[in-house]
């Protein structure tokens, strides 16, 4: 009898286990809530196909009415990551607790719409500012769902500029004090430009799945890439050439003219350029005579061969173009055939 008893409690106690294993194994995430997304790392190629999205509004808390901008709440639905919107619902309810009022203003992008705004910059602006301004399709965090861009509201109005925003600092500090409590973290710290890829963000939050390590990354002033151990390695400028010297004057020939008209180009390129065509909006070229620069204050290198540049902005993929130089002026030619003009400064 007391070996049957112990034959049938085995049987009972391998069942549990063998339910909990099961129970385990339905819990388990059907994606990587601490994956890097960024201009070096690929969104995984199946993710949009089982991240778990739902539909979100936003709505007033009672008691807040809006001055302006009242259409602002109806007329978008977001989609977020069902785990990042019901933290996010969390973390929204504890600040208006202190009148802190934030709404979402930008969630999950499919790639497909990516491919979309790629094609209407370029359309509009050329490569390079497309380069420059909109990620590489695949490339932008929105596409994992986790990320939210918010904006908040003050004195009865939306603020959803983002200088405006950046100005709100004692707000956002509060905001980002709790942050890490709902599993968050804010993905692009100020000073932290040259590891993200983007400058300060106070808006962008991400959405990690576990407070611990958001606390962790918040209290060490982390950034993901820090915290993985996939910071981005720099990019540099091309070793420089001298060229030999010429032991006996050559002939005058076409070829060794258009040589030295294509020198003379490199040497003439060098300089502070600003866009003719949007003044005053800081989209300025700095070419230096070492291959570096800079457009629109973001760091870059480029190499000349006769009329032809090549473009390397920081993070993303060359830009080849060629260009001419008239006076003060300088042509870029875009990829759509169309001259950009820059005035020397």
């Amino acid at each position: 009898m007391k070996k049957t008893l112990a034959v049938l409690l085995a049987i009972v106690i391998a069942c549990l286990a063998f339910a909990a294993c099961g129970n385990k194994s339905e819990e388990a995430p059907k994606y990587d809530y601490m994956v890097l997304v960024n201009k070096q790392n690929k969104l995984p190629d199946d993710w949009e196909s089982v991240v778990e999205l739902e539909d979100a509004q936003n709505t007033l808390p009672e008691g807040i009415e809006l001055n302006e901008n009242n259409d602002y709440l109806s007329t978008d639905v977001f989609k977020v990551e069902k785990k990042a919107l019901a933290a996010f619902r969390a973390l929204q309810s504890d600040l208006e607790k202190d009148g802190i009022i934030i709404l979402l203003d930008s969630t999950y992008r499919p790639v497909s719409r990516q491919e979309e705004l790629w094609k209407e910059f370029e359309e509009e602006y050329g490569l390079e500012y497309t380069q420059k301004y909109v990620a590489v399709p695949g490339y932008s965090e929105h596409h994992t769902a986790l990320a939210i861009d918010v904006c908040i509201i003050k004195d009865g109005v939306i603020i959803n500029d983002n200088d405006q925003m950046t100005a709100e600092k004692e707000i956002f500090a509060e905001i980002h004090k709790r942050l890490a409590d709902y599993g968050f973290i804010l993905r692009y710290p100020e000073g932290k430009d040259d590891i993200t890829g983007y400058g300060y963000e106070p808006w962008h939050f991400r959405y990690i799945d576990s407070a611990e390590t958001a606390h962790k990354i918040m209290d060490d002033g982390l950034t993901l890439e820090e915290y993985l151990g996939k910071v981005p390695e720099t990019t540099e400028a091309p070793e420089t050439t001298q060229a030999p010297e010429t032991t006996a004057a050559p002939e005058t020939t076409a070829a060794t003219e258009t040589t030295a008209a294509a020198g003379n180009a490199a040497k003439e390129i060098v300089g502070t350029w600003e866009s003719k065509d949007i003044p005053n909006m800081n989209f300025v070229y700095i070419f230096n005579e070492d291959g570096t620069g800079s457009y629109a204050g973001a760091p870059m290198t480029y190499t000349i061969d006769g009329n032809k540049i090549s473009i390397l902005y920081d993070g993303s993929v060359p830009f080849n173009s060629t260009f001419e130089i008239k006076g003060d002026e300088l042509i870029i030619l875009d990829s759509l055939g169309e001259d950009t003009v820059y005035v020397r400064k």
